[in-house]
């Protein structure tokens, strides 16, 4: 997906926020970006941070290269890369207003009622609002959206997530969570068992709890039931912290191959077994479950 990263008199729509992990809410301010672009005959933009440090400190649901690859298939025409950094956080919701109008040829935005931007969040909507309308840009604002009673939001997917409730986080994001990366090489205990893994080495974003789920993996268009375990290895005393799967057809030699994993279903916690036999036994009751 592109990025627009330096000054241009190209005609756009944005859609200003986070989007820390293109959520339910996030994806109708966005469609709205992108439809108005579309009836204006002008290209569509999405503003997100290109680090991984959310103002608050916690790592996002997803990486910046993830959320791209979101946003592209919401149709948007471009990504606007923000550094957060100091400088960033105590610039003034004037001086980012500024920058932003002086850089872009904006014509509409998009943005949800809880937009904060400036030091200690000092802009929201309706300074957005007044701001644009003396540049005759209209702004379109988005209140909450609620399911199931709760508001969808980047905190109660990040609870969620971490509490290990993957069906609720799939519905709230309406895609299923994913990693996506290239298989790297392993210490070979799943093929010891009969099980051989592919291993991706997530970073810069937050994990679900760890455990062992029932996944999807799509490998070259081909879409293969899997067995997926997220964190630690328990059982050899390996604290490091991978997502294995283990791919159930006929899929072979995926070293150095690029994988997307999908979370469907949390089966169980990781235990420490009393023996390697005892966890292969485990394995093949999680296999069932498929």
């Amino acid at each position: 997906m592109k990025e627009l990263t330096t000054k241009t008199n190209k005609p756009i729509a944005i859609a200003l926020g986070y989007f820390d992990c293109v959520h339910f809410a996030h994806r109708r301010i966005i469609a709205c970006a992108v439809e108005t672009a579309r009836e204006k005959g002008i290209a569509s933009a999405v503003l997100t941070f290109s680090n991984e440090l959310s103002s608050k400190g916690s790592p996002p649901v997803y990486a910046f290269k993830e959320r791209k690859r979101l946003i592209s298939q919401l149709g948007a025409d471009y990504v606007i890369p923000f550094h957060f950094d100091e400088q960033f956080k105590i610039q003034s919701a004037a001086k980012f207003l500024e920058k932003l109008f002086n850089t872009y040829d904006i014509r509409f935005i998009a943005c949800g009622s809880d937009y904060r931007f400036g030091h200690m969040g000092e802009g929201n909507a309706e300074f957005l609002k007044g701001f644009a309308a003396g540049k005759s840009v209209e702004v379109r604002v988005f209140e909450p959206i609620t399911m199931g009673g709760e508001v969808v939001s980047t905190s109660l997917i990040k609870k969620e997530l971490t509490a290990g409730n993957i069906k609720k986080v799939n519905r709230l994001l309406c895609s299923p969570y994913f990693f996506e990366g290239k298989v790297t090489k392993g210490k070979g205990r799943g093929q010891g068992m009969g099980y051989p893994t592919a291993n991706l080495r997530p970073c810069d974003r937050l994990l679900p709890k760890f455990g062992v789920y029932k996944s999807r993996t799509i490998l070259d268009g081909e879409i293969f039931n899997s067995l997926t375990s997220v964190g630690d290895k328990p059982t050899f005393d390996d604290h490091s912290v991978t997502v294995e799967t283990f791919v159930d057809g006929d899929v072979f030699n995926l070293y150095n191959k690029t994988i997307h994993v999908e979370l469907i279903d949390f089966l169980r916690p990781l235990n420490k077994f009393a023996s390697v036999s005892k966890l292969k036994a485990q394995i093949k009751k999680d296999l069932e479950k498929l």
